[in-house]
């Protein structure tokens, strides 16, 4: 039983530390979003096909990261055996 509560929290542990990549990827590509639409509505540069289209893929890229997130956390916290061993 303790070898199976050791595999459990070493696999929730890991799923944290995806979870954790994940948001810090979220962060980034959401900073790099922030400057390039700063950048065209300051004048810096033009907003041309290739830069929308630039736009809508760091977009896309962002919110595929989320999506993906947001399935790690819910299984992360649907595991059974984790409530099970945050209460002994």
């Amino acid at each position: 039983m303790a070898e199976l509560r050791k595999r459990i929290k070493s696999s929730k542990d890991g799923q944290r530390e995806r979870v954790n990549e994940l948001n810090r990827q979220i962060k980034k590509t959401g900073e790099r979003q922030q400057r390039l639409l700063e950048a065209i509505e300051m004048g810096i540069i033009e907003l041309d096909e290739t830069k929308q289209r630039r736009a809508q893929q760091v977009k896309a890229a962002r919110e595929a990261l989320i999506d993906d997130g947001i399935i790690k956390m819910g299984k992360l916290n649907q595991c059974p055996v984790n409530n099970n061993l945050a209460s002994k």
